[in-house]
């Protein structure tokens, strides 16, 4: 049985209905479609936005192959100032770290790094970036910073070896020899059962002088 018995009172039940809810209904519909069109906008200008990263970053690629250290940072910086909130940026900033190590300007490269390692979420790539900040950060003599970005993460995955030998450089550094030593000879079993180079854990090894086993 219907809840109003005739038709007369099911249309003033709705003008009644209309008149006390209908401006919030009718506010709640142009949100909803103000909410599709602008996500709609916002995809559009994200995929704008990579579009017009990605030819920038495909003219950095080139000049970097053509050994063109002016033409990447022109590049790089556009990326970095024009298009931060594509995944551009970071391998943006990536080469002007590279390229202010190459010039010894190890602030800036710090800099850099920082901001990438900060703007993504990629675990692979911020392993790379963490070593790499570390290194910097330790050419600095910046080592407790070296230290605690590379100490105590638990799935290293393929680059345990790296974090490894920079543990037991920034050991020597802090003149923790017998860390150090033990550092390296991690780094090099690791190596020698990856079957890796190991000329230069090798001559870490013999700087600090080996202890002989019995």
């Amino acid at each position: 049985m219907d809840i109003y018995q005739t038709e007369d009172e099911q249309v003033e039940a709705l003008k009644k209905w209309w008149q006390e809810n209908g401006k919030s209904a009718l506010f709640g519909v142009v949100l909803g479609l103000m909410a599709i069109f602008g996500w709609r906008e916002w995809k559009e200008y994200h995929v704008e936005q990579a579009a017009a990263a990605s030819q920038v970053y495909q003219q950095m690629v080139i000049a970097w192959r053509e050994d063109k250290p002016e033409a990447v940072s022109k590049n790089a910086n556009e990326i970095a100032s024009r298009y931060q909130s594509t995944a551009y940026a970071v391998f943006a900033k990536l080469a002007l770290a590279k390229l202010a190590v190459n010039d010894g300007d190890l602030k800036s490269a710090a800099s850099h790094l920082q901001w990438a390692l900060d703007n993504t979420s990629r675990d692979s790539l911020r392993h790379v970036i963490s070593l790499r900040l570390a290194r910097v950060l330790t050419g600095l003599n910046r080592l407790a910073e070296a230290k605690a970005l590379i100490t105590g993460k638990a799935d290293r995955g393929e680059f345990r070896l790296s974090y490894q030998e920079l543990e037991g450089d920034i050991l020597r550094l802090e003149g923790d020899i017998a860390a150090a030593r033990e550092a390296y000879e991690t780094a090099l079993n690791e190596a020698q059962i990856s079957g890796q180079d190991t000329v230069i854990l090798e001559m870490k090894l013999d700087d600090l002088g080996r202890v002989e086993t019995q």
